[in-house]
């Protein structure tokens, strides 16, 4: 994350990746007002970087630095993210 430009500013030092084998990385992220909308539950935009992230992790894992962009993301929420929780 240290070359990344959006990661470090809006998950910070709030990702926590907790394992890591080839093809999967599971991460957590404590939850802010940083990562919310007005309404208090956390922003779909917070969503979309962590799936966004997330698959490039797992990319990353299986040895490949350059990888790739991201052109669509597709996601349904479940329920809502309050502040101080984690996902």
């Amino acid at each position: 994350m240290a070359e990344s430009g959006l990661e470090p500013r809006l998950l910070g030092p709030h990702l926590r990746i907790t394992n890591a084998v080839a093809g999967k990385v599971d991460f957590e992220l404590d939850i802010t007002k940083d990562h919310t909308n007005r309404l208090k539950i956390i922003h779909g935009g917070t969503i979309a970087s962590m799936v966004d992230l997330g698959g490039s992790l797992a990319v990353a894992s299986m040895g490949l630095y350059a990888t790739g962009v991201s052109t669509d993301l597709n996601g349904e929420p479940k329920s809502s993210g309050h502040g101080e929780t984690w996902l």
